[in-house]
């Protein structure tokens, strides 16, 4: 009988795993973003294209410290949350509202993107 309640726990415990890497694979899964689609087929941009392409346009505004950005597809249009860390002494309302405009014209112009959400700036902290 402990070999029959080691047995179903294992079983168990397994099961519990592949339905938590099955989670995780669907929530990480690869976003790919199609800027035209035409009679010749599609064309798409990667995440960590479109994250390269952010994080061009914040440092272009200002040498900032960590970048994490995060993107997500709202009703077809495209939504960005980007955390920074920001100079000392600079004005955290020019700096984010330079990183917002900056952003979407390299979206726009760059990637081809029209559908644009909104994009938030999150500063974590100051950096030197």
């Amino acid at each position: 009988m402990d070999v029959q309640v080691i047995s179903s726990a294992a079983l168990g415990g397994f099961c519990f795993l592949l339905l938590f890497i099955a989670v995780l694979r669907r929530r990480h899964r690869r976003m790919r973003i199609a800027v035209d689609t035409g009679e010749a087929g599609s064309i798409c941009i990667s995440r960590k294209a479109l994250h390269a392409v952010i994080r061009s346009a914040c440092n272009g505004v200002l040498p900032v410290g960590k970048i994490h950005i995060c993107t997500k597809i709202n009703g077809g249009s495209l939504s960005v949350v980007i955390h920074l860390q920001i100079p000392s002494g600079e004005s955290v309302l020019a700096v984010a509202q330079k990183m917002q405009s900056e952003s979407a014209f390299c979206l726009r112009e760059q990637l081809g993107i029209e559908q644009l959400g909104t994009i938030d700036v999150l500063v974590n902290g100051f950096k030197g």
